[in-house]
C-alpha cells in the first residue's frame, strides 16, 4: 500500500494474470467505464482481472484513470 504523491489517494499495488503492476485506488469503486479491475487472488500482492467497460459490476479503479497527473506516481 502506498499514498499517491499528487491526490494522497491511497493506493494498493497489484498485479494482472500478465505480472504488470496495477495501481488499485483503495477508496474508489465504479459501476462502469475504463480502467477496472476485479481481484481475483488474495495474494501478496492481489491478482486482478480487467473487466469490460460494459460490465455493471461493481469494481476497483486503476488509479491512474482518475487521478489528474498519473505519471507523478
Amino acid at each position: 500500500m502506498s499514498v499517491c504523491r499528487v491526490c494522497n489517494a491511497v493506493i494498493v499495488w497489484s498485479e494482472d494474470g500478465d505480472g504488470e503492476r496495477v495501481p488499485l485506488d483503495e477508496h474508489e469503486m465504479l459501476d462502469y467505464g475504463p480502467g477496472r479491475y476485479r481481484i481475483v487472488a488474495n495474494s501478496v500482492p492481489p491478482v486482478v482481472e480487467a473487466i469490460s467497460e460494459e460490465s455493471p459490476l461493481r469494481t476497483y479503479v486503476d488509479h491512474r484513470v482518475l487521478c489528474q497527473q498519473p505519471r507523478a506516481m
